[in-house]
């Protein structure tokens, strides 16, 4: 069911001036980065984080991609992907600090040094880096949206 809520995440998916292929994949990027944001972290490291947030998050998780692709349709299986990816980097920010990867051909030192690199490969940093500010104005508003959302819970 659609909801006004939604309004800034479709104004700005639909003024996209990008081929499908590169605007399936903006969208699906900055809306998995958005959602993964508002998926909780464990206080301390835990065992298995794939396994945390697969018992404690693919249902928040779908569920708000779902709404999001009511909205506008992008390619959720990806976006599930990708959420997961942010979340797990956001993850081994927080409990794994002392880990420096290998720089590898073509990543730059942000990529190396966030640990970027364990969890996206070169070909999709390349098209973040080249549709970041497309990126951003997804993310941006996709952030109101859950805002939005959320206070009215």
């Amino acid at each position: 069911m659609f909801s006004q809520d939604y309004l800034p995440f479709i104004e700005v998916a639909q003024n996209l001036d990008l081929g499908s292929d590169a605007k399936n994949s903006v969208l699906a990027l900055a809306v998995a980065h958005a959602i993964a944001a508002t998926v909780d972290l464990p206080s301390a490291p835990v065992s298995s984080p794939e396994q945390f947030y697969n018992a404690s998050s693919s249902t928040h998780v779908n569920s708000k991609l779902s709404a999001f692709n009511e909205a506008f349709i992008f390619n959720v299986p990806y976006a599930q992907d990708l959420t997961r990816r942010f979340w797990l980097l956001r993850y081994y920010a927080a409990h794994d600090c002392g880990t420096i990867y290998p720089p590898f051909a073509g990543n730059s030192f942000f990529e190396t040094f966030t640990g970027a690199v364990r969890f996206f490969p070169l070909h999709e940093l390349k098209v973040m880096n080249e549709n970041v500010q497309a990126i951003y104005n997804v993310r941006l508003a996709a952030t109101t949206v859950l805002q939005t959302v959320c206070a009215k819970k």
